[in-house]
């Protein structure tokens, strides 16, 4: 099962670096939770053979099937709709600028910085010119010795995009002008020319792969030394990239001139430009590394992939129960377990779209008595933690004022009749505390985070704040401890990868166990408890990496 996972993400790799000029093989890696694993399978594969070679068949494997469909699939467009398929490929390339531009503003004064940039820039139009200056690149089985060097040396070259984040594999391509010939290289509408293809793609492979090899033994230094200087040269690409599309696919195109460009091609592309454009831009938004981001990592939009595409690919659907809840606020409907499952199936989607397995544990100390819920705060998801753990018990929760004005944060605040807590208002927050004691008493159960807040914790716990337990003590009721573990990885590592949260549930304490401790000793109690569960978890995770290791060795062996 391992090995079918990393060759379906070959495939995406494959498919998404050729397919879609402006997003490198490496990012989309990054994203899939491979680049690391692939860095180290190259760099190792003389001291780890056995397994560097079976991860790196099987991606390279997957990565080849992704390169055919993406391949096969864009030459046919390009035949029927040129203009339509330059015009998004542009898109895609301008869409990275602003984003790259902005990333090395700073460092545009260093003289060295554009003079690399330049360099690169002049180089690939020469090469282009040194390749084909009338005519598109022809790649066939026939082709002159100096052509087959041209084409070996563009296989080293792209190799670097396998490996150097942001570099990407179209973009080179398109900026020594092979994008367009390497596409019909890859096309198998004809058998016996694919066979004669496929002789030409095995130089380039040949090439690709001593290049993959020797600059994946030099990336860790190159990006910890020359990490600058290797932006401008990526961006030097990016800006000669388009010049050598329009030269290629348009100006040496005979579609052009002896075909009337319909205007309703000019439409479209004009379209799908603003669209690819679009998309690239906003990703790279998301992504972006702001150094005047001054706030935690949990918060920093470059850490919000997984949260931002969850939305997305159920974009429709997020409407639908946007528009649900706010008019159920509005017309005061359903009852409080009717409000809770809608607030249950949303939750539901959440995890489903973000690709969240949250595992719980300790579900049977859950009763449908009255309780405080008491959790440790790690990042953004929590509360979705921990409803998806409570998904047959409705409850409320606290929260703190200033954060509860977000799109479903705020419709599921007033869903469910939350309490605000305004940390600047002493006397509000004992008048909030006495209305949770009194819900409490009425049966309604409620959650609190009560550390308050959230930092770069992870999994280690921060300073109890004892004044959340008065509601107890005022309602009598259970106090539940529950412990988050992972959870601060959901929302704050920018990855699509499968990911599995935990929720402990530990044995609920009984008001005859806390009502003779005073505030602070039952805070210490209840930090001592759900330390030792944290303790649990990581000896338990420390012993299945050990075993994983072991039994890694024994088939290396």
């Amino acid at each position: 099962m391992e090995k079918l996972f990393i060759f379906l993400k070959g495939i995406i790799i494959g498919f998404v670096s050729l397919a879609i000029p402006g997003v490198s093989a490496s990012t989309i890696a990054i994203l899939l939770g491979t680049y690391y694993a692939m860095i180290e399978a190259i760099s190792s594969i003389f001291k780890c053979f056995k397994k560097s070679i079976s991860f790196l068949i099987f991606l390279a494997l997957g990565y080849g099937v992704g390169s055919l469909i993406g391949a096969n699939l864009i030459s046919f467009i390009f035949d029927e709709f040129p203009f339509v398929v330059v015009m998004t490929i542009l898109g895609f390339i301008i869409g990275t600028l602003p984003s790259m531009i902005k990333s090395l503003k700073s460092e545009f004064k260093r003289f060295s910085n554009i003079l690399i940039m330049a360099a690169v820039f002049v180089l690939v139009i020469a090469f282009s010119f040194l390749t084909a200056s009338e005519k598109q690149i022809t790649l066939n089985i026939n082709m002159p010795l100096k052509d087959y060097i041209l084409w070996m040396f563009v296989g080293f070259i792209t190799s670097g995009t396998l490996v150097v984040p942001g570099l990407d594999f179209a973009i080179v391509l398109l900026s020594f002008g092979y994008y367009e010939s390497f596409l019909k290289l890859l096309s198998f509408t004809d058998i016996k020319i694919f066979i004669d293809n496929m002789i030409v793609l095995s130089t380039y492979l040949v090439a690709y792969g001593l290049g993959s090899f020797l600059i994946a033994k030099l990336i860790k230094k190159i990006i910890v030394n020359h990490k600058m200087k290797m932006d401008f040269a990526i961006l030097g690409f990016v800006l000669v990239s388009p010049s050598i599309l329009i030269k290629q696919s348009i100006f040496q195109n005979d579609y052009f001139k002896n075909n009337t460009l319909p205007f309703s091609q000019i439409v479209f592309g004009i379209f799908l430009f603003i669209i690819a454009f679009s998309l690239v831009f906003i990703v790279h938004k998301i992504n972006e590394n702001d150094p005047n981001d001054t706030r935690i990592e949990a918060m920093k939009k470059r850490n919000m992939l997984r949260f931002y595409f969850t939305i997305a690919i159920q974009f429709p659907l997020a409407i639908y129960y946007l528009c649900k809840m706010k008019k159920m606020v509005k017309k005061n409907q359903g009852t409080f377990e009717e409000r809770y499952a809608i607030i249950e199936n949303l939750v539901k989607r959440i995890n489903w779209g973000g690709n969240i397995h949250v595992k719980v544990v300790g579900d049977e100390n859950l009763s449908k008595n009255p309780a405080l819920y008491v959790i440790n705060h790690q990042g953004r998801y929590d509360g979705i933690a921990v409803l998806t753990a409570l998904k047959d018990y409705p409850c409320s929760f606290v929260a703190e004022k200033s954060r509860i004005n977000y799109p479903f944060y705020k419709e599921t605040f007033e869903l469910l009749h939350g309490e605000w807590l305004d940390k600047n208002n002493i006397r509000e927050q004992v008048k909030v505390i006495n209305n949770i004691g009194q819900r409490l008493s009425n049966g309604t159960s409620f959650l609190v985070f009560i550390e308050g807040t959230y930092g770069n914790n992870g999994n280690n716990l921060q300073e109890f704040k004892k004044g959340t337990l008065h509601s107890a003590y005022q309602s009598h009721c259970l106090v539940t401890p529950i412990v988050l573990y992972d959870t601060y990885k959901v929302f704050s590592i920018s990855s699509l990868k499968s990911i599995s949260p935990e929720v402990h549930i530990l044995k609920p304490i009984e008001y005859d166990t806390y009502k003779n401790l005073s505030k602070k000793e039952f805070a210490d109690l209840l930090k001592e408890q759900m330390q030792d569960e944290i303790n649990k978890i990581n000896l338990q995770k420390e012993i299945k990496t050990e075993r994983k290791e072991e039994t890694n060795e024994v088939h290396t062996i």
